[in-house]
């Protein structure tokens, strides 16, 4: 099936459209879309193209996209620490390890 200028040029222009809107979101500020981002990259590994199809519509997309909130990094209880007491005579130390509740006892 052959199709003719008017309709290649309508065709180009839709692809040209999609590629900007694409890349209009790809390039976006990474600290404030990047969850849109991921979002979209994710679908599109998983073999759904969601990006949208005009640039219009990506820039709406993005002006109205509100940040989650960061979670605010917790230390985890994992790691080594040591807490070093000395016995009632000064001369063995107890090494305890919070993790695990293991104590050594070591004799200088």
């Amino acid at each position: 099936k052959s199709i003719n200028n008017d309709q290649e040029v309508e065709f180009m222009m839709s692809r040209q459209e999609r590629m900007l809107a694409i890349h209009f979101i790809i390039n976006s500020d990474w600290e404030r879309y990047g969850d849109v981002i991921e979002q979209f990259n994710q679908a599109y590994l998983s073999g759904n193209n969601n990006y949208p199809k005009k640039l219009h519509d990506a820039y709406t997309l993005l002006k109205n996209w509100t940040k989650r909130p960061q979670k605010k990094h917790v230390p985890s209880k994992l790691g080594l620490s040591f807490n070093i007491k000395g016995d009632k005579d000064g001369n063995t130390l107890v090494l305890s390890h919070p993790v695990q509740d293991a104590a050594a006892q070591i004799t200088p």
